[in-house]
């Protein structure tokens, strides 16, 4: 369900391991999440070299992303242990497309899971898991 873009994502030792293009800003994109309103994505990641991520949505309704909006940044620490990131997103309106901007520039960022969840809730809207171990 989702779709690299600048980068390359395949499965390697039981993660999505996401290598960016040169000089490209890498990042994972869906149209699958059917959901309006402020959310959560939660992600279970790890990187050698960390960095800030983000994700970046839009309505329907909006043709494009708008610019320098609707974008909440994340920080990825670096380090061989697996971490959970919660990234809350302020969405106002149902969800149409969403991105994962990845720091992957520096060094692969590999995921075992994903999950997106209605704001103040345990309720999953999607999830997607890449490893059955930790």
């Amino acid at each position: 369900g989702w779709k690299a873009q600048n980068c390359t994502a395949a499965m390697t030792n039981g993660a999505l391991r996401i290598e960016a293009d040169p000089g490209a800003a890498a990042f994972l994109g869906t149209v699958q999440i059917r959901h309006s309103g402020p959310a959560v994505l939660r992600l279970r990641a790890r990187s050698h070299a960390g960095g800030k991520g983000a994700v970046q949505w839009r309505t329907s309704g909006q043709a494009t992303f708008p610019k320098g909006a609707q974008s909440v940044s994340f920080e990825l620490k670096p380090g061989e242990a697996w971490q959970d990131v919660a990234v809350d997103l302020p969405v106002s309106g149902e969800l149409a497309h969403l991105r994962l901007f990845l720091p992957a520039a520096r060094a692969p960022v590999e995921i075992s899971s994903l999950q997106y969840l209605p704001a103040g809730t345990a309720q999953l809207v999607r999830e997607w898991t890449f490893s059955a171990h930790e």
